[in-house]
């Protein structure tokens, strides 16, 4: 047993300890991975505001360019000039203008974006003009006519903008991004024409575009996407995201401003996207796998398993010495233990630490055995002793019957009537009051039980009182506890007094508050109320009266709690008025739907 102990309290403080260095590292390892992780959602975030910010001012620029071409009074006057022998000077000339006033010095993009105008076909100068197509040779002037262009998808969409820059892309030239932005003029004054002059288009390289969202690249492996009402604009990586195609999965992208992940086809990303423009939207995705976590070092967790798995070989050694040989030693003394008075004393050792605590509780508790084997050997006499009580007990009331029923015979073969109806009414009495089995019993029991102790006392008292009662058949399966009334009827029969005209005691009851209350009211003179009731709650009362109202009062309040209760009240003649309240709820022995006639009875 020695041996297997110390095995297993070493065993245990390894894997303890093991334990605390896994859920360290565990802890040290979340906590920086966590940190590191936010650092790099920050990152993201950031490169995303970055290019989002260089994409506004890009949008911003071509807005700028198109107030300006709008309020250009040189641009809006050479467009009602009609002269057909010159038509071609004046496109030229139109031309220089347009260029002219297509680029501000704090927009370096536009530097880069060849601008066109597409005259509407209601100037007469249009006609003149080229019809745009997108091509390569395109970028070769800078005036247009928009005819056979209307009903392209891209034009009609400009159109219908209504001052915002719509985007497109066209297979036909790849090379580029074409922004569109409708112009309407405020300095046209002549009549014939309306405000619309036409259509800009801005063609942006691709190159250049690609160069501006590659500074916003997380890693080598991470791409960034513009969108433009979710199909890609721009893209760095081209052949996973070529432009002009709808991005897969754009609705499922996490909120903007947040960091998340979407899964496209195998690779699962982690997501940062940002809206602008709102039509417009810059995706950052960064594969999960390209992202590298920082992890704790791993041979400063190696060398700190091995000092703390040295650290636990030491302590077993000296637990096993100050620990386990003490309670090595007590486990003997205990199972020398053959029954509670053979326990043998174990002696304190050591300096006063948790193990001489252990060896005095022992010491307590064999002392504590040995108290309570005595007490329990004492109590097995006295269940003994209460067991022969308790028959002799069930011997005594069957003597008592079969000595009044040889009395109540006599009295038969004598002609004593009075005597054969006392002795009938107390052995029922007897047989209700020693049948403790019962906490509850039926109101009706009640008033028969009542009815044969008022047998008596009639028989007892000659004409000395009458008792009468009125009790709905409807409230005689009411549970009440038994010998509750008897007591007050008592009550009024040897302490009211007697008026002139003999004592009077009544038993009625009312429904109330959904209780029943039980009336047993006397027209005596000599109770007092408040005296009464000042006793119900004590334990004893100088003149020695009280003991079996006091008793009733207690009954009823344990077994219906605050809801049930006994309290006297004085009438106005001087009488006293007994009243018993019982809660109705629950306490219905057999529901009845009788009408409400009383059952009553005058003696």
């Amino acid at each position: 047993m020695k041996k297997s102990m110390r095995r297993r309290t070493f065993f245990l403080l390894l894997v303890g300890i093991l334990i605390l260095v896994l859920a360290f590292t565990g802890i040290f390892y979340s906590y920086f991975s966590r940190i590191y992780r936010d650092r790099l959602e920050e990152e993201q975030k950031s490169l995303v505001s970055q290019a989002v910010e260089t994409a506004e001012a890009l949008l911003m620029n071509i807005r700028q360019n198109a107030y300006y071409l709008c309020f250009n009074e040189d641009l809006a006057n050479m467009l009602v000039r009609s002269e057909s022998t010159v038509a071609n000077q004046q496109i030229e000339n139109l031309g220089i203008v347009f260029s002219v006033n297509t680029g501000t010095p704090t927009a370096p993009l536009m530097q880069s974006a060849y601008p066109m105008l597409l005259l509407d076909g209601q100037f007469p100068l249009s006609a003149y003009a080229d019809s745009f197509s997108i091509g390569r040779s395109m970028t070769t002037r800078h005036i247009y006519s928009s005819k056979g262009v209307e009903n392209e998808d891209w034009y009609v969409q400009t159109l219908a903008q209504k001052g915002q820059t719509y985007a497109f892309c066209n297979e036909r030239n790849q090379d580029y991004l074409f922004f569109s932005h409708q112009l309407s003029s405020t300095r046209i004054a002549d009549p014939r024409y309306n405000d619309k002059i036409g259509v800009v288009v801005y063609a942006m390289p691709m190159l250049r575009l690609n160069r501006l969202l590659s500074g916003a690249e997380f890693n080598s492996q991470s791409c960034v996407l513009l969108l433009f009402r979710g199909a890609v604009m721009a893209s760095t990586d081209e052949q996973l995201f070529p432009a002009g195609q709808p991005m897969e999965n754009a609705a499922e992208l996490p909120a903007p401003g947040t960091v998340g992940k979407t899964r496209l086809g195998r690779t699962l990303y982690s997501v940062t996207q940002a809206r602008f423009q709102r039509d417009w939207q810059c995706v950052l995705l960064v594969p999960e796998k390209s992202i590298v976590y920082q992890k704790a070092p791993v041979y400063l967790l190696v060398l700190m398993l091995i000092s703390l798995v040295a650290v636990a070989l030491m302590l077993s050694l000296i637990l096993s010495r100050q620990v386990i040989r003490p309670i090595v030693r007590l486990s003997g003394i205990m199972e020398q233990a053959k029954d509670a008075e053979h326990m043998p004393p174990a002696q304190e050792t050591g300096p006063g630490d948790e193990i001489t605590v252990l060896y005095q509780s022992y010491n307590a508790m064999r002392q504590r055995i040995q108290s309570l084997s005595r007490k329990a050997l004492d109590e097995q006499k006295k269940h003994r002793d209460s067991e022969l009580k308790t028959m002799q007990a069930q011997i005594n009331p069957h003597f008592i019957y079969n000595t009044l029923d040889s009395i109540s015979c006599s009295a038969l073969m004598e002609g004593n009537d009075s005597i054969v109806t006392m002795v009938a009414s107390l052995i029922n009495i007897l047989k209700y009051s020693i049948n403790f089995s019962r906490t509850t019993v039926p109101l009706r029991e009640e008033i028969n039980y009542l009815e044969d102790y008022i047998c008596i006392q009639q028989i007892r008292f000659a004409d000395g009182f009458s008792f009468e009662y009125d009790i709905p058949e409807r409230y005689m399966s009411v549970l009440v506890s038994p010998i509750i009334l008897q007591p007050l009827v008592e009550n009024s029969l040897f302490h009211a007094g007697n008026q002139d005209g003999g004592l009077r005691i009544r038993l009625y009851c009312e429904e109330k508050d959904g209780c029943l209350l039980i009336h047993v009211t006397d027209n005596g003179s000599a109770g007092n109320a408040d005296r009464i009731n000042g006793f119900l709650t004590v334990d004893g009362d100088p003149d020695g009266h009280g003991i079996g109202i006091r008793n009733v009062y207690r009954r009823i309040t344990l077994l219906f709690g605050g809801r049930g209760g006994l309290h006297y009240a004085q009438l106005p003649d001087g009488g006293l008025d007994a009243v018993v309240r019982i809660p109705l709820q629950g306490v219905l022995a057999e529901p009845r739907n009788e009408e409400d006639e009383g059952t009553g009875g005058t003696d």
